[in-house]
């Protein structure tokens, strides 16, 4: 009887014991899959705040800021750092190397008067017909005049174009200079007078980059 009362203890032990097992396990099942869902749909609830194509912070609200970086292509690829253009007058390969990453980076504008391919919003624009939100203009190739991939850029005639690029900041509308009084006291001089000796008004609304002494302003 007394080895049969052991067996007994031994076997309701075990039992108790799966059991506990079992319980625990249970509840952190539960426990995980409630904390899981939790989790989800907070992530849920937090994309619906977010646009797919818009930060959306932007601006001052954001860490870029308002002030768009300036680039220029084309930049060679082994070394991105690097802002040298270098070319050798009777080397053809140097000329259609810079060439080729010309083409790479307006692969996106076509022949003059069409729209980039499957883009819907995109226009002919003017001063009096801006694009409105949601639409970007078009850009007419021809208007390069010998910066075109036709003529190779002019590397070939050892004198390069180079495209200024502006990096782009969602929600920032440039402020154009056409009062003299708002010019920036850095604003060199020579810049200021050819702004101020256009008579056209609408001339006065391009973007104005100005190298002086080396340096761009």
């Amino acid at each position: 009887n007394k080895l049969f009362m052991l067996h007994l203890l031994y076997v309701l032990t075990n039992i108790f014991s799966y059991l506990n097992t079992a319980k625990i396990g249970l509840f952190y099942l539960i426990f995980y899959g409630m904390l899981a869902a939790l989790v989800s749909i907070c992530m849920w609830v937090f994309f619906q705040t977010l646009d797919q194509r818009i930060p959306k912070w932007k601006l001052d609200s954001s860490l870029i800021g308002t002030n768009p970086g300036l680039g220029f292509r084309p930049m060679p690829i082994e070394n991105p750092d690097s802002t040298l253009i270098w070319l050798q007058g009777k080397n053809i390969s140097s000329h259609e190397r810079w060439a080729s990453l010309l083409n790479d980076f307006l692969d996106d504008y076509y022949t003059p008067g069409k729209s980039q391919k499957g883009t819907t919003s995109v226009k002919k624009c003017s001063y009096s017909n801006p694009p409105l939100r949601g639409e970007v203009c078009s850009v007419e190739v021809k208007n390069w005049d010998v910066c075109s991939k036709d003529n190779k850029y002019m590397y070939h005639k050892n004198s390069p174009c180079i495209f200024l690029k502006l990096n782009k900041i969602y929600g920032w509308v440039p402020e154009y200079y056409i009062d003299p009084a708002e010019f920036p006291e850095n604003m060199p001089k020579q810049l200021q007078e050819h702004i101020m000796s256009i008579k056209d008004e609408e001339v006065t609304l391009y973007w104005w980059f100005g190298i002086f002494n080396k340096h761009l302003f």
